[in-house]
């Protein structure tokens, strides 16, 4: 059955616009999307009605904006040439969500066009012919051959399924993907489609991270080759004869509709030109993190967070910014000042202002070299960060500063006797958070219980109970002088004192989720009830199993790097346990983990004075104890054994991690 939509006449969207050498585009709403076309204009759209249009990367940059505000959520615009093109995604007028906005002039004027089915628009693909496709909520197409002035409809493969990524050539040769492991082709502009196997159907890969659906990232036709990547990984295979192939090292891949090159990104950052064969041509190193590729005339668009990068047919690189509001370079770090709304940006030791209209101002040059500046902290209008045991101080408003090291603050903190010591758990999410916490208060020869706040906390990794009514003063006093004087030391393997048993318990674990895999693969999408889960595909359980083994003989600095790997990424819902020691001089030491899971070492820990600076992130095998001994209901668990899975897969992943 095929569907004719007509345009209907319905009111113009006029937009106001301003020029800019780089673009100077909102982009708190979402992340921007690029569009090149066939001559070459750039198009970038922000999700908020807002396009930046250039006929070079350089600029000048015109930035169209609407002269009022909708709840439609554009996301993405796509150009058949310099004027002709269209936005699309989440569109609704009177109640209908039939349409996208047209314009012939540029993006001076745009119109609405009803496309003739109700639905978010979630891909299109245009032809410089003016042919054009837009995947309609993953389940049907809208085929125009006008340049979009008006829609025929168009069915997909399988209604059931989501396809979300699409490919087409003047040959009117097509490609969908879907998220649920659905691949189909046509040769004939969708009339029909035909179901191909996919990777995971033909068992190209062994698919041993269950809880990950088995999505088609993307997919592309290049001459006689098809190309999918799945799951993240790339596979190609001749067109004749669907037999999937696995691409090694390589994670993302991009061509154009009539095949002017082929390139793809490897797992080290690089960009590789290749050719019908595979082989490489041209590789580039890129220095930023992509987020998407785009091929025209032969040469290669990336874009990336705040930049368009454009590698030429030799392989040379060059970058445009693009960033707004952000900091005004690609290795400008964000910086928010606690307490207040006020934002900064440090690009190395220089640091810049983001004013109310949201724009970039340089501030100040800070007078000391800054190699991490992800680790500056701005609390109060004093900046703080330490590197190489140094620790520097800059008041923003006096603009004075002044230099120590971290050992001279210890020292400084060891000067005076602790009068207070507080252990704490609790748990933060967007929703809030919850404290439990005990104190004990230095009353002669002995620290003795002074509160106890148990107050009402909604979830409970660890109940605190105070199951020691003194502490001796030896004892805080001890432990101040190990966090002090040894907050270097690292831990060693003997520290963690693994037993036999729990090496054997560590196989056992591995062994079964094997064991689940075989048993379930390739058809579940889920979790194991597994104690051990590795989120990797292609999993070599041999390899896995010997790497229990190998944990006996791992070096100190791999077992550090190893054990701070450990809940490093953590979001939403997690918990954390502390401890608060307050001396004479009102100064504050504290040391503290934030964790996702409980484990049996909490590290590693991070050590603050005064609640402003950090001075160190230790894994010090000396905190552990102090805790057993005098606050034991802190740790909720003291099973070693999910501790040795990390560090196996830390070992099995070992080139990766030391790249």
């Amino acid at each position: 059955m095929r569907w004719i939509v007509l345009l209907f006449l319905l009111p113009t969207w006029h937009i106001c616009a301003q020029q800019s050498t780089t673009i100077p585009l909102d982009q708190s709403y979402g992340p921007t999307q690029l569009s090149v076309s066939a001559n070459e204009q750039f198009r970038v759209s922000n999700g908020l009605n807002d396009v930046a249009i250039a006929d070079a990367l350089d600029g000048p940059w015109q930035v169209i904006q609407s002269t009022q505000r909708h709840s439609d959520s554009f996301e993405k615009s796509i150009f058949f040439n310099r004027d002709t093109g269209f936005l699309y995604g989440n569109i609704s007028i009177n109640d209908s969500k039939k349409f996208i906005y047209h314009t012939q002039n540029g993006g001076k004027t745009w119109t609405p066009i009803n496309i003739g089915i109700d639905g978010e628009a979630n891909n299109a693909w245009v032809l410089a012919n003016g042919e054009a496709w837009i995947c309609i909520g993953g389940r049907i197409f809208a085929y125009s051959k006008d340049y979009g002035l008006s829609w025929t409809l168009l069915p997909v493969y399988d209604e059931r399924q989501f396809y979300h990524t699409i490919y087409f050539n003047p040959k009117h040769e097509g490609m969908i993907g879907s998220v649920w492991n659905s691949i189909a082709y046509t040769s004939n502009n969708c009339k029909p489609w035909k179901k191909l196997p996919t990777p995971l159907d033909q068992q190209a890969y062994r698919k041993t991270d269950l809880k990950r659906r088995p999505e088609i990232d993307k997919v592309s036709i290049y001459k006689d080759l098809l190309l999918v990547s799945e799951e993240g990984m790339i596979f190609y295979s001749k067109k004749d004869s669907i037999h999937w192939n696995y691409l090694p090292g390589y994670t993302n891949f991009s061509t154009d509709a009539t095949n002017t090159a082929l390139y793809f990104l490897t797992s080290k950052g690089q960009v590789v030109k290749t050719d019908e064969t595979l082989l490489p041509q041209i590789v580039t190193k890129i220095p930023v993190k992509i987020k998407e590729l785009f091929t025209r005339n032969g040469r290669l668009f990336i874009q990336s967070d705040s930049s368009i990068l454009a590698v030429n047919n030799e392989g040379k690189l060059k970058q445009y910014l693009i960033r707004k509001p952000g900091p005004p370079d690609e290795d400008t770090v964000e910086l928010h000042e606690a307490y207040t709304n006020k934002i900064y940006g440090a690009a190395g030791n220089k640091i810049f202002r983001q004013t109310k209209e949201e724009e970039w101002e340089y501030a100040f040059t800070l007078p000391f070299p800054v190699d991490r500046p992800k680790d500056i902290r701005i609390i109060k209008g004093e900046l703080s960060y330490e590197s190489n045991d140094s620790v520097y101080f800059f008041n923003i408003r006096k603009q004075t500063n002044k230099a120590t090291t971290t050992q001279a603050m210890l020292d400084e903190f060891r000067k005076h006797p602790v009068k207070q010591i507080t252990f704490s758990t609790g748990y933060f999410n967007c929703d809030g958070s919850g404290e439990y916490a005990i104190s004990y208060t230095r009353h002669k020869n002995e620290f003795v219980l002074s509160r106890i706040d148990t107050g009402k906390v909604q979830y409970a990794s660890i109940k605190l109970k105070p199951e020691i009514t003194g502490i001796p003063s030896k004892n805080i006093a001890k432990f101040v002088e190990e966090i002090c004087l040894h907050y270097k030391r690292q831990p060693v393997l003997k520290d963690i004192v693994f037993s036999e048993a729990d090496y054997q318990q560590c196989k056992q674990d591995i062994k079964r989720y094997q064991q689940y895999n075989l048993f379930n693969y390739p058809h579940v999408v889920g979790g194991p009830d597994t104690l051990f889960y590795f989120d990797q595909n292609n999993i070599d359980f041999d390899k896995l199993i010997a790497c229990v083994d190998s944990v006996k003989n791992i070096d100190s600095a791999s077992l550090n790097q190893a054990l701070s790997n450990i809940d490093s990424h953590i979001f939403n819902l997690h918990y954390w346990i502390t401890v608060y020691l307050e001396n004479d001089a009102g100064s504050k030491l504290t040391i503290t983990n934030s964790y996702m899971n409980p484990n049996a070492l909490y590290i590693p820990w991070k050590i603050y004075i005064d609640r402003s600076t950090v001075t160190t992130s230790s894994t010090s095998p000396g905190i552990l104890p102090f805790f057993q001994e005098n606050c034991p209901s802190l740790l909720a668990t003291h099973n070693k054994v999910p501790i040795l899975h990390e560090l196996v897969k830390y070992l099995y992943s070992w080139p990766s991690n030391n790249q």
